[in-house]
């Protein structure tokens, strides 16, 4: 599932926890190519060297234990609207794949219940309309209701 949020006090509400958490924020202004993403991925997420830049190696690193590797994980993208803006739709639909996948691997499939990941994407009309279009399951987050389960979810 995709939490889409509005604005820095959404993030702030779900990260106020004590958990101890790996936040790795990705700005989507720089990363409107899928070179420019992998970079930016790898450095937020401290990717080894051998990290081979493409959505097969981001799927293995994204469901090894050795990045993610904290009790709460979090991939915050900020800016979304240029999220890989230059490329077609199936590389976005590629990524956002990558990404769903390996927050299942953690929330649901993943024998280690203790850790999950969440992948916060700032809502944007792009994104929205994007999610919508594809049938994929989100949410929207926000300071005040917390983690929505009514009219504003989504199935």
């Amino acid at each position: 599932m995709i939490l889409l949020y509005n604005n820095e006090a959404d993030i702030a509400y779900l990260i106020k926890s004590p958990t101890e958490k790996l936040i790795a924020y990705i700005d989507c202004s720089i990363a409107s190519t899928e070179s420019s993403l992998h970079i930016s991925l790898q450095n937020a997420l401290d990717l080894p060297d051998y990290y081979g830049a493409n959505y097969d190696a981001l799927n293995d690193c994204l469901q090894d234990e050795s990045i993610i590797n904290e009790k709460e994980n979090l991939i915050v993208l900020s800016n979304s609207e240029h999220l890989l803006k230059e490329e077609t739709e199936q590389s976005l639909i590629h990524f956002f794949d990558v990404l769903m996948e390996a927050a299942d691997y953690w929330n649901m499939e993943h024998d280690a219940a203790d850790k999950c990941l969440m992948i916060l994407v700032e809502n944007s009309a792009r994104i929205m309309t994007f999610v919508e279009d594809l049938e994929l399951d989100y949410m929207i987050v926000g300071e005040t209701e917390g983690l929505q389960d009514d009219d504003e979810t989504q199935s």
